[in-house]
C-alpha cells in the first residue's frame, strides 16, 4: 500500500493522522527514468508497467473489465449463431449440441476476468497474461447455457509506421479451463471451439491492427497542436512522443 499524510494531530493520550492510500500488489519503480530511444521529441510521456497494472488490478476489482458480443457485434455476430448454412460458420460447426438444443437462435456472450490482467513491456512489444471466464446467454434473455473458464497469453507488437500505430497479435497460449459447464461437454472435447475461438480473435484483432490506428493531434487532445506523434515500446514503459506548438497551442494560433 501506498500513500500520502494529508495532515496529522498529535497530544499526549493520541496520535492521529490522515492519508490517501492506494492499494496495489505492485511496487512502484524507484528511481524511475525515461527509457532510452533513438526518437527525440519536444516531449515525452513515459507510462510504467506500474501504472498499467495497477489500472488493471483496480479496473478488476470493480468489475469494470467486461467485454460483450451478441448478433450486432462487428466480426463476431454470424460466428454466435446456434445453426448456419454450409457456406456459413457458427458455433455448431464446433459444438453440434449447441445446434440440437436450440436451433435457429443466436446467442450472446459476456467475458469477465478472473484474476488482474498483467501486462509486461519489451522493447517493441508487451506480453499480456489474463485469466477470465466466459458466459453464454439466449441472446435478448437472462438464460445462461454455458461457461467456459479460460487462460490467455499474447504477445502484441507494435510500431509507429509514419503517423499510423501498427500491430500484430500473437496468442502463445490460449486454454480451456477446469470448471467448464458447457452441455456436459469436457475441455478435451471442446478443443476444436477452442482452437476456432483462438484464430478468430486473432484475425478480428490483426484486421484493426494491421489497417493501423491514426495518431493524429485531433485523436488525442484537440487543445495542443502536436505533431510528429510517436507512440513505441520499450522495456518497462511505452512511450509517447510528440512535439508541441507551444505558441499556437496556448494563443490559439494557426
Amino acid at each position: 500500500m501506498s500513500g500520502l499524510v494529508t495532515s496529522t494531530k498529535s497530544s499526549k493520550l493520541y496520535f492521529d493522522y490522515s492519508a490517501t492510500n492506494e492499494v496495489s500488489p505492485y511496487h512502484p519503480p524507484f528511481p524511475f527514468r525515461l527509457p532510452q530511444n533513438t526518437q527525440r521529441r519536444m516531449a515525452e510521456i513515459a507510462i510504467s508497467e506500474y501504472t498499467v497494472n495497477s489500472l488493471l488490478y483496480h479496473a478488476h476489482r470493480t468489475n469494470s473489465l467486461l467485454f460483450h458480443a451478441d448478433s450486432h457485434t462487428p466480426g463476431l455476430g454470424n460466428i454466435l449463431k446456434t445453426t448456419c448454412t454450409v457456406d456459413e460458420v457458427c458455433l455448431s460447426d464446433q459444438v453440434e449440441e449447441i445446434g440440437k438444443a436450440y436451433p435457429g437462435q443466436r446467442l450472446e456472450i459476456i467475458i469477465r476476468t478472473t484474476q488482474p490482467p498483467t501486462v509486461r513491456f519489451y522493447q517493441d512489444e508487451a506480453r499480456l497474461s489474463l485469466d477470465g471466464r466466459c458466459l453464454f446467454f439466449l441472446e435478448g434473455t437472462r438464460r445462461k447455457i454455458g461457461v467456459i473458464p479460460f487462460s490467455i497469453e499474447a504477445l502484441i507488437r507494435l510500431q509507429t509506421v509514419g503517423s499510423v500505430l501498427k500491430g500484430r497479435i500473437t496468442i502463445t497460449k490460449f486454454s480451456f479451463n477446469r470448471g467448464a459447464d458447457f452441455f456436459g461437454l469436457s475441455v478435451e472435447d471442446l478443443d476444436g471451439l477452442r482452437k476456432t475461438t483462438k484464430t478468430a480473435i486473432e484475425n478480428m484483432t490483426n484486421g484493426i491492427l494491421g489497417n493501423g490506428i491514426p495518431l493524429s493531434a485531433s485523436n488525442i487532445v484537440s487543445s495542443l497542436r502536436l505533431s510528429a506523434i510517436h507512440v513505441s515500446v520499450a522495456p518497462g514503459a511505452a512511450l509517447l512522443q510528440a512535439n508541441v506548438d507551444l505558441y499556437s497551442s496556448f494563443y490559439n494560433h494557426s
